[in-house]
C-alpha cells in the first residue's frame, strides 16, 4: 500500500501501537523459541550456508523483540548499530554482544563509540529489527527512519549487503502504507521460515 502525507503518518502511527501491542502478548518461552527457529532457518538456507562465516551486522535487541544473537556463533565476526546523534543516523562498528552498553534516550545497548567503524563492503548480511513487515519485503520500524537511511546508503555503494528482516511471524502483515522513503528489505526470517525477495 503507498501511502503519503498525514493519513500515512497516522497509519503508521496506529500500526506501530498494534503491533507493539502483539509483540508484547507473545510469551516469553514462545519468544524465545521462535527466535532459535528464526536462527536455523538462516542458517540452513544455501545462500546462507555459502558465505559462512559471516561479517554480520545484527542488532542487540530490546524488550520483546526477537532475538538473532544465536547468529553470532556463526560469524567470523559481528557489528552491531549505534546512534551517531550527531549526523542523526546509524553507524555500525564491530563489537562484541557482551561489550555492548545502554546509551541515548532509549538506553539501547550500543558498541563504544570509539569502536572500529564497519564499513558496508566488508558486511555480508544485516539483520534488520522492526515492527511488523510483509511477504514483500517491506517494514514497519520505530519511525525515526534511521534503518531507512542506511540501506538507502548501503545500496548507492559498490558492494552491497543483504537486509534480511528478524522477526516473529505475528509481525508478518498482509500489507503496510509505504512512503517514497521507506525501503525494502532483500528478505525476511520468522519462525516459519524464511523468505527472498530478490
Amino acid at each position: 500500500m503507498t501511502a503519503t502525507g498525514p493519513r500515512s503518518s497516522s497509519l503508521k502511527s496506529e500500526l506501530r501501537g498494534r503491533m507493539k501491542a502483539a509483540r508484547a502478548a507473545l510469551d516469553a518461552q514462545r519468544r524465545h523459541d521462535a527466535s532459535r527457529s528464526a536462527c536455523r532457518h538462516l542458517l540452513d538456507d544455501p545462500w546462507c550456508r555459502s558465505t559462512l562465516p559471516w561479517s554480520l551486522a545484527l542488532y542487540a535487541p530490546m524488550a520483546d523483540e526477537a532475538d538473532p544473537g544465536e547468529l553470532i556463533a556463526h560469524a567470523r565476526r559481528t557489528a552491531f548499530p549505534r546512534v551517531d546523534r550527531e549526523r542523526d543516523r546509524l553507524a555500525w562498528s564491530w563489537s562484541e554482544l557482551a561489550t555492548l552498553e545502554p546509551r541515548g534516550p532509549w538506553a539501547l545497548r550500543e558498541p563504544d563509540p570509539k569502536a572500529a567503524a564497519a564499513a558496508w563492503e566488508d558486511i555480508q548480511l544485516v539483520v534488520v529489527p522492526g515492527l511488523a513487515f510483509t511477504e514483500r519485503g517491506d517494514r514497519l520500524g520505530y519511525g525515526k527512519g534511521y534503518y531507512d537511511r542506511a540501506i538507502a546508503a548501503a545500496r548507492s555503494g559498490a558492494q552491497v549487503p543483504r537486509f534480511v528482516g528478524f522477526a516473529f511471524e505475528a509481525q508478518v502483515l498482509p500489507e503496510l502504507p509505504m512512503q517514497a522513503h521507506d525501503q525494502r528489505l532483500d528478505g525476511l526470517v520468522t519462525e516459519a521460515g524464511l523468505r527472498w525477495f530478490i
